[in-house]
């Protein structure tokens, strides 16, 4: 049938993308600052049918991408405590609140590439552009966006 069908491919895409998951979970920290979850899932996922297909399931919901979902959000999870573990990453006052806020910047230069593409004139996740992308992703990560210079400080009433 048409849903068995369905289920069966779901079945399929969610094992190969946990397959990557369980790769990041055995790699080292140094690993994985190294190489961003987008540069490796892009890499993975090439330029077949499977990112649009993941699209449509995260988008669509159900069973089949809450455990997707829930896959990458104990990788985001376990990664983000391994680069704290290792130094690199600052301890976090809300960890699970962090690891999805991750996750969910990381998910939406998947689900948004086409538009992202079209608005820069390059692919944010192949070749020059990705690295394009991933030097200003790691500058937002290591350097942050906001400056507290003519602000009051923190508890300082205005």
């Amino acid at each position: 049938s048409k849903d068995g069908l369905k289920a069966a491919v779901d079945e399929d895409v969610i094992a190969f993308l946990k397959g990557v998951v369980d790769e990041f979970m055995t790699a080292s920290a140094d690993d994985l600052v190294a190489a961003s979850t987008n540069s490796t899932l892009a890499d993975r996922l090439g330029g077949g049918s499977t990112l649009p297909y993941v699209r449509r399931l995260l988008v669509d919901g159900g069973p089949a991408a809450e455990s997707l979902f829930g896959s990458l959000y104990e990788m985001s999870l376990a990664m983000a405590a391994q680069f704290e573990a290792a130094g690199v990453a600052r301890p976090s006052s809300d960890a699970p609140v962090r690891a999805a806020v991750l996750l969910v910047n990381d998910l939406a230069v998947l689900l948004l590439r086409d538009q992202i593409a079209a608005v820069l004139g390059f692919d944010p996740l192949d070749g020059e552009g990705l690295a394009r992308w991933s030097g200003v992703l790691m500058d937002v990560y290591v350097n942050g966006v906001i400056t507290m210079s003519g602000q009051p400080e923190r508890g300082a009433r205005r």
